[in-house]
C-alpha cells in the first residue's frame, strides 16, 4: 500500500454524526412535539394565474379543533411585513415578496391562507373548507412565451415580464466573429428541476414562557441568516428570535433561502403564545418550495483554424417562476459568468435575463449556475472538435488555462486560484481507457447496441457568497466565519460554529481540523456544536456554496493554532523547555523524552496554577476568517454509455471522475460528496423534469412522476484525486460539495453524440428514452 493511500485511510475516519442517526436517534424538526402544539397547513392556489377575488374562511374556522384561519391581511394586522429578497441585482423589479397571496395568484401551489389546528389532519380537513374565488387569467408557461409581444403581464404595472437582466463579461469585438476561421451558433436548453431533499422544509416555533421571545427549530442551511430575515419580516428585533438548526435531512441549496412558511410559523407562535409546527409534505415540496435550472442558451463561438476559442457571445434566458426567492437572479448571473469554464477565452459577452412565468419560483440548487454553464460550454467544445475533425480532448488541451497562468482572471472577472486542468484530463482518459474504446464500441455493435464515450471538464467557484460573486449587487451578508474553541479541564475541546450540516459531515471535518492542530483524538476528545443563532458565533452565510470546510475550517485552524501556542507556553514552563520545542500529539505535550498530558495543561490554564509569567488563565479562543477570494475546484469526467436503439434507453457502463479539491481533510467524506453529486447530475441528465401543461398545472407533483435516480441507474463511480492546494486558504482546502454535479450532463450528452453521430445534437435536457429514440430514428438507425 502506498504512503498516499495510508495517509488517505488515516484521514478517512468514520463520520462522527452517523452512529446516533443509524440508531434512529436523530433530532429532526418533525421529531419534536411540545405540549399544546398547533399544526399549520397552508391553503394553496389550484390554478396557475388569476385575480384573487375572495377568500372565505368561515366554514374552515368553525371546524372543531381549528384555532385560526388567516389570510395576508390578518398577518399584516399582527405586524408582518413583506419578506425581503436577500440578493438583489440593480434594477431588479421585485425586492420583496408577500407572505401569502393578496390580489393575484401566480403559480399552482402559491400559499393563500394558513390554518392552525390541534392536529395536522384537522388542519388539512379545514383547508378543504376554505373557499377560494379566483378569476382565471391566461397562464404563461415558458420564458420565451413570456417575452412575446402579446404575452399576459404577470405584474400589470410592468412593461414586460423581465424581472432583471445582466450582461456578463465585456462586449465582444464583432470582427472576432466576422474574421474567425470557424464560427458556431447553437441553442441549448435545461429542464426544470427540484432539489428533492429527503426531508422537506420544516419549522417549529415555541414561545418562551414569561417573555416575548421565540425559539424556532428550522430545517435551514443558515441559522443566523434565518433568524435575522424572519425576525425582520415578523417586525421583531433579531434578539427576540432564536433559530436552532437540528438534524437536517438534506438541503441541496433549497434551504439556504428563508420561506414565507418559516416566517408565518414564527409569527403565529409569538402572537398566539402557543407552539406552532409546520412540516412540508412531498407534494408541497414539489409545487410550493422552489425549482431551478430551467433556462435557454443561444450562443455563438468564434475560433481559429487550430481550434483556439477566440470569443463567445449570446443570451441566457432563465425561467424565474412567479416571483424571485431569496437568491434573486443569482444563479443566472453565475451561469453567465462561468460560461468560459476552464478555458482561456479572452472575449465573452452574455446577456442574462430572468423572466417571470406562472410556475413555482426558481431558487438555489446544488451547483448554482455552474451546471448550466458547464452543459453549454462543454457541448460547444465537442461541436468545435467535430467541425475540426479533432479529438475532443485535443481541443480542450489547446484551450485550457495553463498552470503557469494562475491566478487567472477570466473574461467575466472571476479569478481562478490554481490548478492543472490538463493533468486532470489526462488522468481521466487513462483511467477510463479511452485508447481501447473503439474495440468496445465494435463489440457493442455486434450485439445491436450503440456505444459512445463523452468527456466533460469543469471548474466551479466555491467558498463565495453572492456578495463576492455578484460584485455590485445588493446582498444581505458577507463571507466571514467566526468559531470558538473551548478546552475543558480534562483536555477535551468543544468547537462552536454558526454553520450547520445537512448531511455533509461538517461535525467530523471541523473536529478533525481542531484535533490535528491540538494533538487530540477527534472521535473521543473533540465535540462540535453547530447552527444556533444565540449560542454559536455568528455565521455570515451558513452552509452554502461548499464553503464550510474552506472558511469555517480555516477559522477553526486559526483558533486552534492560538490555543496550541498557549498550551506550548504552559508545557514549556512545566517541563522547563523552550515552548517552540513542544509537540502536541496523541493527547500529550512532548519535548524530547519528557511529556505531560494535555489535560494537565488544561487544568493549569483553567485554574491559573503553574502558569508561566505573562500567560493568562483560560482556554477559550475565537477566530474569524474572511477569505480574499473563493476557491476553484475542477476536474474532468468521462462517461461511457450504451444505447438500446429500439427503446432509446441509456445504460452508463462506466463513469470516471477526476477531481481536484485541494487538500482533502477526509477523503472518504470527499468521495461521498462527489458520488452523491454525480448521482444527482445523472438524474438531471436522464430522468428528472418538472413538467407543466399549457394551463400551468404541474404534471409531476409526486415521486411517481418526478423520477429520481435509484441504485439501478447509477453505475459504480470511479474517482481519482489530484491535489493543488488553494494558495490563499489556511490548510489549502477547496470546496467539494457541488463539484460532482457539473460534468455528468455534458459528459452524457457528448457520449450520446458520439454513439449516434454529431448530427443528433443532444442539446436539450433531459435525455429520456423517447428523446434518445427519436435521435436514433432521425439519424437513420433502428428508430425509423
Amino acid at each position: 500500500m502506498s504512503a498516499d493511500r495510508d495517509e488517505a485511510d488515516r484521514r478517512s475516519i468514520a463520520r462522527l454524526e452517523d452512529p446516533r442517526l443509524l440508531r434512529g436517534e436523530g433530532d429532526f424538526v418533525a421529531d419534536r412535539q411540545p405540549p399544546g402544539t398547533l399544526h399549520a397547513h397552508f391553503v394553496r392556489s389550484p390554478i396557475a394565474h388569476g385575480n384573487l377575488i375572495n377568500v372565505d374562511c368561515e366554514r374552515a374556522a368553525d371546524l372543531p379543533g381549528v384555532h385560526a384561519v388567516l389570510t395576508v391581511s390578518d398577518l399584516v394586522e399582527i405586524g408582518a411585513i413583506p419578506l425581503k429578497v436577500g440578493w438583489n441585482h440593480p434594477g431588479q423589479r421585485i425586492t420583496e415578496t408577500g407572505l401569502l397571496a393578496s390580489d393575484r395568484v401566480r403559480w399552482v401551489g402559491q400559499a393563500i391562507a394558513v390554518v392552525l389546528a390541534d392536529s395536522l389532519y384537522i388542519a388539512e380537513d379545514a383547508g378543504e373548507l376554505v373557499e377560494l374565488e379566483i378569476e382565471p387569467l391566461p397562464a404563461i408557461t415558458s420564458a420565451s412565451a413570456a417575452l412575446g409581444a402579446d404575452a399576459t403581464k404577470l405584474y400589470p404595472d410592468w412593461a414586460d415580464n423581465v424581472l432583471a437582466e445582466y450582461t456578463a463579461g465585456v462586449p465582444a469585438d464583432p470582427e472576432l466573429f466576422d474574421q474567425a476561421a470557424i464560427t458556431l451558433r447553437e441553442k441549448f436548453s435545461i429542464q426544470r428541476l427540484a432539489a428533492s431533499p429527503l426531508e422537506g422544509r420544516a419549522a417549529l416555533a415555541v414561545p418562551e414562557p414569561g417573555s416575548d421571545r421565540v425559539t424556532a427549530w428550522i430545517s435551514t442551511q443558515a441559522a443566523h441568516h434565518a433568524s435575522e430575515v424572519i425576525a425582520e419580516a415578523c417586525g421583531w428585533p433579531t434578539s427576540r428570535l432564536r433559530v436552532i438548526t437540528p438534524d437536517v435531512g438534506g438541503a441541496f441549496g433549497l434551504k439556504e433561502a428563508v420561506f414565507a412558511e418559516d416566517v408565518i410559523t414564527c409569527l403565529l407562535a409569538g402572537h398566539l403564545q402557543r407552539p406552532v409546527k409546520w412540516i412540508e409534505d412531498r407534494r408541497e415540496n414539489l409545487i410550493g418550495s422552489a425549482h431551478c435550472r430551467q433556462c435557454e442558451w443561444d450562443l455563438e463561438l468564434a475560433a481559429d483554424q487550430n481550434g483556439r476559442i477566440l470569443a463567445l457571445r449570446g443570451e441566457l434566458l432563465y425561467d424565474m417562476g412567479g416571483e424571485p426567492t431569496g437568491v434573486g437572479i443569482g444563479f443566472a448571473r453565475v451561469a453567465a459568468e462561468m460560461l468560459g469554464g476552464p478555458y482561456r477565452i479572452e472575449s465573452i459577452e452574455v446577456k442574462a435575463r430572468g423572466v417571470v412565468t406562472n410556475k413555482t419560483p426558481a431558487g438555489a440548487y446544488r451547483g448554482y449556475g455552474g451546471p448550466e454553464a458547464a452543459f453549454a460550454i462543454e457541448r460547444l467544445v465537442d461541436l468545435l472538435a467535430f467541425r475540426l475533425n479533432l479529438p475532443p480532448q485535443e481541443v480542450r488541451r489547446r484551450n485550457f488555462v495553463q498552470p503557469d497562468q494562475f491566478p487567472y482572471s477570466s473574461a467575466s472577472g472571476m479569478v481562478y486560484d490554481s490548478g492543472n486542468y490538463e493533468e486532470a484530463l489526462d488522468l481521466a482518459l487513462a483511467r477510463s481507457d479511452v485508447a481501447g474504446f473503439e474495440r468496445r464500441r465494435d463489440e457493442a455493435r455486434k450485439s445491436g447496441r450503440l456505444r459512445g464515450i463523452g468527456i466533460a471538464s469543469f471548474v466551479k467557484p466555491s467558498g463565495l457568497t453572492n456578495s463576492r460573486i455578484m460584485a455590485g449587487a445588493g446582498t444581505d451578508h458577507g463571507n466571514s466565519e467566526t468559531v470558538t474553541i473551548r478546552i475543558s479541564a480534562d483536555g477535551a475541546a468543544t468547537v462552536l460554529s454558526g454553520v450547520s450540516s445537512q448531511g455533509q459531515g461538517h461535525q467530523t471535518i471541523l473536529a478533525q481540523v481542531c484535533a490535528d492542530v491540538l494533538g487530540l483524538d477527534p472521535e473521543r476528545e473533540v465535540s462540535v456544536l453547530l447552527g444556533d443563532s444565540q449560542m454559536t458565533p455568528y455565521s455570515s452565510a451558513g452552509a452554502i456554496n461548499s464553503r464550510v470546510a474552506i472558511i469555517a475550517g480555516a477559522a477553526v485552524r486559526l483558533a486552534a493554532e492560538e490555543l496550541r501556542t498557549k498550551l506550548q507556553l504552559i508545557a514549556g514552563g512545566i517541563m522547563d523547555v523552550a515552548p517552540s520545542t513542544v509537540i502536541l500529539a496523541d493527547s500529550q505535550a512532548t519535548a524530547g523524552d519528557e511529556s505531560v498530558p494535555i489535560s494537565q495543561l488544561a487544568r493549569a490554564a483553567l485554574t491559573g496554577f503553574e502558569l508561566p509569567d505573562g500567560v493568562e488563565a483560560g482556554l477559550e479562543q475565537s477566530a474569524t476568517y474572511d477569505p480574499p477570494n473563493g476557491t476553484f475546484p475542477y476536474g474532468t469526467h468521462v462517461a461511457e454509455i450504451e444505447i438500446a436503439p429500439d427503446s432509446g434507453a441509456i445504460e452508463i457502463v462506466r463513469y470516471v471522475a477526476v477531481n481536484d479539491s485541494g487538500v482533502l481533510l477526509n477523503p472518504a467524506i470527499v468521495d461521498g460528496q462527489l458520488i452523491g453529486a454525480i448521482a444527482q447530475g445523472i438524474g438531471g441528465a436522464l430522468l428528472e423534469e418538472i413538467a407543466y401543461d399549457a394551463n400551468g398545472q404541474i404534471q409531476t407533483a409526486s415521486l411517481m412522476d418526478y423520477l429520481l435516480p435509484t441504485a439501478c441507474e447509477i453505475p459504480r463511480i470511479e474517482i481519482e484525486h489530484l491535489c493543488t492546494p488553494a494558495p490563499h486558504i489556511p490548510g489549502g482546502v477547496k470546496g467539494v460539495g457541488e463539484s460532482g454535479i457539473l460534468a455528468p450532463a455534458p459528459a452524457i450528452a457528448n457520449a450520446i453524440a458520439d454513439a449516434i453521430g454529431q448530427a443528433a445534437r443532444p442539446n436539450d435536457l433531459p435525455f429520456s428514452p423517447p428523446v434518445v429514440w427519436a435521435m436514433v430514428r432521425d439519424a437513420g438507425g433502428p428508430g425509423q
